[in-house]
């Protein structure tokens, strides 16, 4: 898998899995960064996500989508499984 991504993306990851770690580690709940990483790279080139919505949501959506992205992540496929779909995922209009 090609885990190449514009700068601007790369660093808007970098700030999501900070955020999640700050709130979510908080609560319990183990961030491991490497792969948050991979796994917000593997998601965002299968399922396009508004990174700057996913930055901007509120606790609970925030920790909707990352922890679900995280929970469904086939890492065999990068691909996401069970047909979980983050609420920041770009509409198909807005990747045309």
């Amino acid at each position: 898998m090609d885990f190449n991504i514009p700068p601007e993306d790369d660093t808007a990851i970098t700030m999501i899995i900070a955020r999640a770690k700050r709130e979510l580690e908080g609560k319990g709940i183990a961030i491991d960064k490497q792969s948050a990483h991979i796994d917000m790279i593997a998601c965002h080139k299968d399922v396009p996500l508004d990174l700057k919505k996913m930055l901007r949501a509120d606790n609970f959506n925030f920790a909707h989508d990352f922890l679900g992205i995280r929970n469904h992540m086939n890492r065999e496929t990068g691909k996401l499984s069970k047909h979980f779909l983050p609420r920041c995922a770009l509409s198909e209009k807005d990747v045309a």
